[in-house]
């Protein structure tokens, strides 16, 4: 009896010693989320924001700022999880906000939200929260987005705040929230690489019976667009799954694999409509998919992420977590990040604006390209504008690629008409020849995309005049350097490029 009782006290004293650091933990994360509100507030209260609305305010009137839920297909942890810490967020927000501001929570929205999520309009306004919110004719001030990745055991949170015309006001820096372990866990067991490829084969094969035809997309690490010999690895055993599998169900039939590739020539100059550039666009048939997705690195695991979408905007994901201790040697990181260089997610976060802006590549978004290989580019903005790229490559330098000395006279400075499909190279206005070239390893095209003629606001190595590498850490400042720009209205796309043998 005595050794029963001193189990229980001690069962009993271990409990309250979790609960006593749960508390901890959720006081903690209060006290971080609290700090980033009031931080943005305080930065939207100087911004200009209030006095260009003076009249408003005599009318009566406050600033409407909406916070956008995370999206559950672009996060690390379960949903709820999401929209709790979504909440805790608006809270503090509306605390902060002292009732000089009005602040538009998920609660408010969420019917919106979920219509242009089921219809495909957000998809189609390139995941762009500001221009679907105007394409619904929701009147917004200020709207604020955040981000959450892993770390370790638990998650890093960034906010941001822009208006509606896409200009940058205040952001956050990242800010750890600490993971309760049923939270970190999300009811996701860990299991071997193998097992859960022949889960998300048998998954697949329930929910979409009718496929016949399998595009292959890309699985990517987190944000960065790469895809490393992990992610590489997964698509191409998955698709051998796939086809055994679907061979057994359909009778005999075999499951017809295809790469992504769009024959974009004759689409040249012509207008589009924006959701054609998407990858699932592709699969234009009935029994068609597309299959592509994420992964996020845990601190014993990798979340896996993947989805089966057709052009009808249906889509089927599977979601399961992945032992590290299973894919022996297999690199899963991106060689940036290994080698402490920019992993290009913080430069890809700045993506969106005003308007809606799409860049993509013939091989698809974000894809896995031979040394050899022709790298076609298609662009494709909502309204007319001038647009000025950049070329991360993989040696680390980094060069403006458009405009440039190369091209003829009628190609600089050249206004790019809203919602035609243009390709890089064009006999005519682009003769640039584009070879992926050695040494292998991971690239990136930046593009800004602005509704004036910028090119003489901009600093002088920025205006196209030389191919020559950008000095003196511009590459890392050229969101800043364009968003700074007066009396413009800026867009940003990217698109990564992984370089293989």
């Amino acid at each position: 009896m005595v050794i029963r009782g001193l189990k229980i006290i001690a069962l009993l004293v271990s409990l309250a010693i979790i609960g006593a650091n749960d508390s901890a933990a959720q006081n903690k994360n209060k006290e971080v989320i609290d700090n980033i509100a009031k931080q943005i507030i305080q930065r939207i209260l100087k911004s200009g924001s209030m006095t260009d609305r003076v009249k408003d305010y005599i009318d009566g009137k406050k600033l409407r700022v909406v916070i956008w839920p995370f999206d559950e297909e672009n996060v690390p942890i379960a949903k709820d999880m999401a929209d709790e810490l979504h909440d805790m967020v608006t809270a503090s927000f509306i605390d902060h906000a002292d009732g000089r501001i009005d602040i538009i929570s998920r609660a408010v929205i969420h019917n919106l939200i979920e219509d242009m999520r089921d219809t495909g309009r957000l998809r189609s306004a390139q995941d762009n929260p500001s221009v679907a919110l105007i394409e619904q004719a929701q009147e917004f001030d200020l709207l604020i987005t955040g981000s959450i990745r892993p770390a370790g055991r638990d998650v890093l949170i960034r906010f941001k705040a822009g208006r509606a015309d896409g200009v940058m006001i205040a952001q956050s820096h990242p800010k750890r929230i600490i993971l309760e372990a049923q939270e970190r866990d999300a009811n996701r067991v860990p299991v071997s690489l193998n097992q859960a490829i022949a889960n998300a084969a048998k998954t697949f094969a329930n929910n979409v019976p009718d496929m016949k035809i399998l595009i292959l997309g890309g699985l990517h690490y987190q944000d960065t667009g790469l895809q490393p010999t992990f992610a590489r690895y997964v698509i191409n055993t998955l698709k051998d799954h796939l086809a055994d599998t679907y061979s057994t169900i359909l009778t005999g039939r075999k499951l017809s694999v295809a790469r992504m590739s769009r024959n974009a020539n004759k689409m040249r100059g012509v207008s589009v409509e924006r959701g054609e550039l998407n990858d699932e666009a592709i699969a234009r048939n009935p029994g068609e998919y597309v299959l592509s997705g994420k992964y996020w690195e845990f601190e014993n695991a990798l979340e896996v992420q993947l989805n089966l979408r057709n052009k009808a905007g249906a889509s089927y994901p599977w979601i399961g977590r992945i032992r590290l201790d299973s894919i022996g040697n297999m690199s899963f990181r991106p060689d940036r990040i290994k080698s402490n260089r920019n992993s290009f997610d913080r430069l890809r976060e700045t993506d969106g604006g005003g308007f809606a802006f799409k860049l993509t590549t013939g091989a698809g978004e974000d894809p896995v390209l031979k040394l050899g290989d022709s790298l076609e580019i298609i662009l494709r903005v909502d309204r007319d504008a001038w647009i000025y790229c950049f070329y991360f490559q993989a040696d680390g330098s980094t060069i403006q690629f458009f405009p440039n000395p190369l091209l003829p006279e009628s190609s600089h400075n050249l206004k790019f008409i809203g919602e035609i499909q243009y390709i890089i190279p064009d006999e005519k206005t682009f003769p640039i020849k584009l070879p992926i070239r050695a040494p292998t390893g991971e690239e990136l095209i930046k593009c800004f995309a602005a509704t004036r003629d910028v090119t003489q606001d901009l600093p002088e190595e920025l205006r196209g005049r030389n191919l020559d590498p950008l000095k003196g850490g511009k590459d890392a400042q050229l969101s800043n350097i364009f968003q700074r720009l007066p009396d413009v209205t800026i867009s940003e796309a990217s698109v990564s490029i992984t370089v293989v043998e």
